[in-house]
């Protein structure tokens, strides 16, 4: 018997520990059913067991994915999202960011955009979500792993990348001695099923219905045709080893090759409970401020669809999945 295809991949990456229990409790609360969950895991060798075990309770497929290459590293957002993208079954791709809850109309929004009100061939969708303050952290979870440091000088840039380099090294350490083990699904005291109870402490992308701005893209709350994905060859492998402008590049590019236009609605979907000041997220040392400060300048970029060393279409077909 043949799997139907569902309609959307729901497209997650990360690198952190926890935020599962927030991800699959919004996702099984959808409205809309016909999605698959594709999780690029840098940590699956660390909670392949325990994802295996937490799968059976929900009522949709979860692909859990171990990254393309064999190292374990802090900053391959791109490597990522292609390995996620490469082995997708829908024909919508939908982004969202780890520690994201989904209100239960979500991706029934995103649906209904790309079956009916779908304005041109290519384009793609981005609603608004909200930001909120973290609940009790469990009691395992004893240290930080990322300091707040201010990236406004020479001075604080370099202590930036000597403070981010120690934090990734404690990471791994705790990792390699199990310290972790017990926070692999949620780092919270109890694990967290609905995130709307906390307090929001801000709103990104509160935005009119329509034609937006390339800018807004965060991949945090978007949807794209997964075959325009392809046809401009994903992401950018090229630029990991930060993370920050990936996503401007990449709607940039397919505006430029395709002719992708970004509509947006004013709808909040999304809630991130994002505990970026006490926990590891990724290596910025080559300095996210300088290269969004470049990109803003608008510095010529040739952009290309003969980026990275492969082809995701190649790569799918070899795992046995259309195009």
């Amino acid at each position: 018997m043949v799997n139907k295809k569902p309609y959307i991949s729901v497209i997650v990456a990360t690198t952190r520990i926890g935020g599962l229990d927030i991800l699959c409790s919004g996702l099984e609360q959808q409205t809309f059913k016909d999605f698959e969950l594709v999780f690029a895991d840098n940590l699956y060798e660390y909670r392949k067991d325990i994802v295996k075990q937490y799968s059976y309770k929900y009522s949709f497929p979860i692909k859990h994915i171990k990254p393309n290459g064999n190292d374990f590293t802090a900053a391959t957002w791109c490597r990522d999202q292609n390995t996620a993208l490469i082995n997708a079954s829908g024909h919508i791709a939908f982004f969202v960011g780890d520690y994201t809850w989904l209100e239960s109309n979500c991706l029934q929004v995103h649906a209904d955009f790309h079956k009916n009100e779908k304005p041109n061939v290519h384009c793609g969708l981005i609603c608004s979500f909200t930001l909120c303050k973290l609940p009790k952290l469990h009691k395992d979870f004893y240290r930080p792993y990322a300091d707040i440091i201010p990236y406004d000088t020479e001075s604080n840039r370099k202590k930036f990348v000597v403070r981010e380099k120690e934090c990734f090294i404690d990471y791994v350490n705790d990792l390699n001695n199990a310290k972790l083990n017990s926070l692999m699904w949620s780092i919270f005291d109890e694990q967290l099923y609905n995130p709307k109870s906390l307090e929001i402490t801000e709103t990104r992308i509160s935005l009119p219905e329509g034609i937006t701005d390339n800018s807004q893209c965060f991949l945090r709350n978007e949807s794209f045709v997964l075959d325009d994905i392809f046809a401009i060859n994903g992401f950018n492998e090229e630029l990991d080893g930060t993370h920050g402008w990936q996503d401007w590049e990449f709607i940039d590019r397919s505006v430029a090759l395709l002719g992708t236009r970004l509509y947006s609605k004013s709808n909040i979907t999304a809630i991130n409970v994002n505990p970026r000041n006490i926990m590891y997220c990724r290596n910025r040392s080559r300095g996210v401020l300088d290269n969004e400060m470049i990109w803003k300048r608008n510095k010529a970029i040739n952009f290309s669809n003969k980026i990275n060393a492969y082809s995701l279409i190649e790569q799918r077909n070899k795992i046995g999945l259309e195009t």
